[in-house]
Protein backbone atom coordinates (compact mmCIF):
# COMPACT_ATOMS: atom_id res chain seq x y z
CA UNK A 1 0.00 0.00 0.00
CA UNK A 2 1.37 3.12 -0.84
CA UNK A 3 1.46 5.51 1.90
CA UNK A 4 0.27 9.61 1.06
CA UNK A 5 2.92 12.36 1.12
CA UNK A 6 3.91 14.27 3.95
CA UNK A 7 1.32 17.71 4.43
CA UNK A 8 4.46 19.93 4.56
CA UNK A 9 7.42 18.73 2.34
CA UNK A 10 5.15 16.77 0.46
CA UNK A 11 8.05 14.50 -0.65
CA UNK A 12 8.33 11.51 2.64
CA UNK A 13 5.49 9.39 2.77
CA UNK A 14 3.94 9.02 5.86
CA UNK A 15 1.54 7.50 8.01
CA UNK A 16 0.83 10.34 9.72
CA UNK A 17 0.07 14.37 9.07
CA UNK A 18 3.65 14.93 9.19
CA UNK A 19 6.91 12.98 8.85
CA UNK A 20 8.82 13.36 11.98
CA UNK A 21 11.07 15.45 10.41
CA UNK A 22 8.55 18.00 9.19
CA UNK A 23 6.68 17.74 12.58
CA UNK A 24 9.94 18.64 14.39
CA UNK A 25 10.90 21.69 12.22
CA UNK A 26 7.20 23.05 12.93
CA UNK A 27 6.96 22.62 16.13
CA UNK A 28 6.40 25.65 19.03
CA UNK A 29 9.46 25.73 20.83
CA UNK A 30 8.76 28.54 22.86
CA UNK A 31 5.52 29.62 23.45
CA UNK A 32 3.83 32.73 24.80
CA UNK A 33 2.98 33.39 28.16
CA UNK A 34 -0.60 33.73 27.77
CA UNK A 35 -2.11 35.91 29.75
CA UNK A 36 -3.42 36.66 33.66
CA UNK A 37 -6.41 34.85 33.14
CA UNK A 38 -4.37 31.62 32.21
CA UNK A 39 -2.42 29.17 34.38
CA UNK A 40 -0.33 28.09 31.41
CA UNK A 41 -0.49 28.23 27.53
CA UNK A 42 0.54 25.16 25.61
CA UNK A 43 0.64 24.92 21.83
CA UNK A 44 2.31 22.22 19.20
CA UNK A 45 2.69 23.99 15.73
CA UNK A 46 3.73 27.33 14.09
CA UNK A 47 0.95 27.93 11.66
CA UNK A 48 3.23 27.66 8.56
CA UNK A 49 3.08 25.31 5.83
CA UNK A 50 1.24 21.73 5.84
CA UNK A 51 -0.04 22.90 9.35
CA UNK A 52 -1.77 25.94 8.15
CA UNK A 53 -2.65 24.43 4.94
CA UNK A 54 -4.29 21.00 7.39
CA UNK A 55 -6.11 23.78 9.54
CA UNK A 56 -7.53 25.83 6.32
CA UNK A 57 -8.81 22.79 5.09
CA UNK A 58 -10.89 22.10 8.22
CA UNK A 59 -12.19 25.34 8.72
CA UNK A 60 -12.39 26.86 5.62
CA UNK A 61 -13.06 23.83 3.82
CA UNK A 62 -15.53 21.66 6.11
CA UNK A 63 -13.19 18.85 6.73
CA UNK A 64 -14.31 18.52 10.61
CA UNK A 65 -12.85 15.05 10.41
CA UNK A 66 -9.48 15.77 9.72
CA UNK A 67 -9.27 16.75 13.27
CA UNK A 68 -8.53 12.68 14.05
CA UNK A 69 -5.43 13.49 12.37
CA UNK A 70 -4.27 15.34 15.55
CA UNK A 71 -2.00 12.50 17.06
CA UNK A 72 -1.01 12.50 20.60
CA UNK A 73 3.27 12.52 19.47
CA UNK A 74 2.24 15.78 18.15
CA UNK A 75 1.02 17.20 21.54
CA UNK A 76 3.53 19.28 23.94
CA UNK A 77 4.64 16.49 26.95
CA UNK A 78 3.03 18.98 29.66
CA UNK A 79 -0.19 18.30 28.73
CA UNK A 80 0.48 14.83 29.83
CA UNK A 81 1.90 15.68 33.03
CA UNK A 82 -0.85 17.98 33.72
CA UNK A 83 -4.39 16.51 35.66
CA UNK A 84 -7.50 17.94 33.94
CA UNK A 85 -10.91 17.12 34.98
CA UNK A 86 -12.27 18.72 31.97
CA UNK A 87 -11.56 19.87 28.57
CA UNK A 88 -13.74 22.48 27.56
CA UNK A 89 -13.88 24.06 24.38
CA UNK A 90 -13.62 28.07 23.74
CA UNK A 91 -16.92 29.12 21.26
CA UNK A 92 -16.13 30.01 17.38
CA UNK A 93 -17.59 33.26 15.04
CA UNK A 94 -21.18 31.70 15.26
CA UNK A 95 -21.75 33.30 11.72
CA UNK A 96 -18.74 31.09 10.54
CA UNK A 97 -20.00 27.62 12.43
CA UNK A 98 -23.66 27.91 10.62
CA UNK A 99 -21.63 28.13 7.64
CA UNK A 100 -19.73 25.26 8.44
CA UNK A 101 -22.52 23.31 10.30
CA UNK A 102 -19.92 22.85 13.13
CA UNK A 103 -17.46 24.77 15.46
CA UNK A 104 -14.21 23.89 14.76
CA UNK A 105 -13.30 24.25 18.26
CA UNK A 106 -15.62 22.17 19.94
CA UNK A 107 -14.74 19.35 16.98
CA UNK A 108 -10.62 19.31 18.26
CA UNK A 109 -11.46 19.23 21.63
CA UNK A 110 -13.21 16.24 21.38
CA UNK A 111 -10.47 14.67 19.93
CA UNK A 112 -8.20 16.00 22.76
CA UNK A 113 -10.79 14.40 24.89
CA UNK A 114 -9.31 11.02 23.32
CA UNK A 115 -6.28 11.57 23.56
CA UNK A 116 -5.78 12.45 26.94
CA UNK A 117 -8.23 10.41 28.17
CA UNK A 118 -10.08 13.97 30.14
CA UNK A 119 -14.43 14.35 30.05
CA UNK A 120 -15.24 16.61 27.43
CA UNK A 121 -17.76 19.35 28.78
CA UNK A 122 -19.66 21.45 26.45
CA UNK A 123 -21.30 24.06 26.18
CA UNK A 124 -19.92 25.36 28.54
CA UNK A 125 -20.24 29.22 26.92
CA UNK A 126 -23.02 30.70 24.76
CA UNK A 127 -21.81 33.09 22.01
CA UNK A 128 -23.82 35.91 19.95
CA UNK A 129 -22.88 36.99 16.41
CA UNK A 130 -20.01 39.66 16.58
CA UNK A 131 -21.53 42.90 15.74
CA UNK A 132 -18.11 44.40 13.66
CA UNK A 133 -15.22 42.79 11.55
CA UNK A 134 -13.05 42.11 14.29
CA UNK A 135 -10.14 42.37 11.84
CA UNK A 136 -10.80 46.10 11.19
CA UNK A 137 -10.18 46.47 15.18
CA UNK A 138 -7.31 47.24 17.05
CA UNK A 139 -6.71 44.04 19.65
CA UNK A 140 -7.73 45.82 22.72
CA UNK A 141 -10.97 46.71 21.27
CA UNK A 142 -11.85 43.50 19.86
CA UNK A 143 -11.15 42.16 23.25
CA UNK A 144 -13.46 43.97 24.79
CA UNK A 145 -15.96 43.52 21.82
CA UNK A 146 -15.67 39.82 22.31
CA UNK A 147 -16.07 40.21 25.97
CA UNK A 148 -19.75 41.42 25.80
CA UNK A 149 -20.52 38.96 23.06
CA UNK A 150 -19.78 35.47 25.12
CA UNK A 151 -21.76 34.36 28.35
CA UNK A 152 -21.33 31.19 30.44
CA UNK A 153 -24.63 28.74 30.58
CA UNK A 154 -25.91 28.59 33.90
CA UNK A 155 -26.45 24.64 33.83
CA UNK A 156 -23.33 23.56 32.50
CA UNK A 157 -21.00 26.36 34.50
CA UNK A 158 -23.13 25.01 37.64
CA UNK A 159 -21.34 21.72 37.10
CA UNK A 160 -17.70 22.91 37.26
CA UNK A 161 -16.94 23.54 41.17
CA UNK A 162 -13.74 25.52 42.70
CA UNK A 163 -11.18 22.75 42.30
CA UNK A 164 -11.75 21.77 38.67
CA UNK A 165 -9.02 22.29 36.91
CA UNK A 166 -9.52 23.57 33.43
CA UNK A 167 -8.15 22.66 30.03
CA UNK A 168 -9.43 25.00 27.79
CA UNK A 169 -9.03 24.64 24.07
CA UNK A 170 -8.75 26.54 20.76
CA UNK A 171 -6.99 25.92 17.28
CA UNK A 172 -5.12 29.08 16.41
CA UNK A 173 -4.05 31.53 18.88
CA UNK A 174 -3.55 34.86 17.38
CA UNK A 175 -3.84 37.64 19.47
CA UNK A 176 -5.02 35.60 22.74
CA UNK A 177 -8.44 37.74 22.28
CA UNK A 178 -10.30 34.59 22.27
CA UNK A 179 -8.48 32.65 25.01
CA UNK A 180 -8.20 35.56 27.33
CA UNK A 181 -11.99 36.15 27.32
CA UNK A 182 -13.13 32.53 28.27
CA UNK A 183 -10.35 32.12 30.99
CA UNK A 184 -11.76 35.37 32.37
CA UNK A 185 -15.57 33.97 32.89
CA UNK A 186 -13.65 30.69 34.45
CA UNK A 187 -12.24 32.69 36.79
CA UNK A 188 -13.86 32.62 40.07
CA UNK A 189 -15.64 29.38 39.19
CA UNK A 190 -12.67 26.64 39.06
CA UNK A 191 -9.03 26.20 40.95
CA UNK A 192 -6.93 26.81 37.68
CA UNK A 193 -7.98 27.52 33.83
CA UNK A 194 -4.89 25.95 31.41
CA UNK A 195 -5.28 26.78 27.59
CA UNK A 196 -4.01 24.85 24.65
CA UNK A 197 -3.68 25.60 21.00
CA UNK A 198 -2.77 23.51 17.85
CA UNK A 199 -0.61 26.71 16.54
CA UNK A 200 0.45 29.86 16.82
CA UNK A 201 -0.26 32.55 14.53
CA UNK A 202 2.03 35.61 14.42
Amino acid sequence: MLLPPCEHCKIATSITLLCKNCAQELALVNPPSGSEALDSLDIAFRYEGGVRTWILDIKDRFHSERWKELIAAYLPTALFERRYDFIIPVTSDPQSNRLRGFDPSFVLAKRLSRLLSVPFKAPVFHRSDFPLPRKAMKHDIGEWMLSKCVGLNSVAAGELSSTSRILLVDDVFTTGSTMNVHARLLRGLVGQVHGFCVALKV
